[in-house]
């Protein structure tokens, strides 16, 4: 992201990451006026003059907020301080994802909603292995939903079981896959 070029910037809900402290910086021209809401950064440029409302300084909190951001696995973990910390202000009704917002008391900071999502490994009746190139999932029901996601939240595929399992062709990276009918989120890397 490049310096704000009007004299005004007002941002809500956002999350600005970087691998240094200057590309999470939050940065503006001079005398740079507006409000930052419920955001996460890294620091503020001392161009920016505005104000700032239940942010969280990443600076002094890098870890314990994301699954693996070296790995852009943006989603929220557990006890994350940007769980319900976002503001319902121009938000959307739904993640990058489309997890449906909010899914606790109020909007999570940040492109991914927090969900209390079960790995699939995990369930008993599920299983799922890769296997040529291919992401196999089995024990699903009948006509069930699998949609799977890659990092940018951009839907790659969706397919609906014929059977009790789906065969997915998926190349080398990070996927994540949403069983809709049973509100299940898990992270694949393959």
């Amino acid at each position: 992201m490049s310096n704000a070029s009007s004299s005004t910037i007002n941002i809500i809900n956002t999350v600005f990451w970087g691998e240094d402290a200057k590309s999470g910086q939050v940065s503006a021209v001079a005398s740079c006026l507006g409000t930052i809401t419920n955001c996460a950064y890294t620091s503020l440029s001392t161009n920016f003059t505005g104000t700032t409302t239940n942010s969280v300084d990443l600076a002094v909190t890098s870890t314990g907020l994301f699954a693996d951001p070296a790995n852009n696995l943006w989603s929220l973990i557990t006890a994350s301080p940007l769980i319900d910390s976002g503001t319902a202000t121009g938000a959307p009704a739904n993640d990058l994802i489309g997890t449906v917002r909010p899914q606790g008391t109020t909007i999570d900071v940040g492109a991914y909603e927090y969900t209390n999502a079960t790995s699939l490994s995990e369930l008993s009746n599920l299983n799922y292995k890769i296997i040529n190139g291919n992401l196999i999932i089995k024990g699903l029901e009948r006509n069930e939903i699998v949609n799977v996601y890659n990092v940018t939240g951009s839907k790659i595929l969706s397919l609906k079981s014929d059977g009790n399992e789906i065969i997915a062709p998926i190349s080398n990276g990070v996927y994540i896959i949403s069983i809709k009918s049973r509100n299940i989120k898990v992270l694949v890397n393959k």
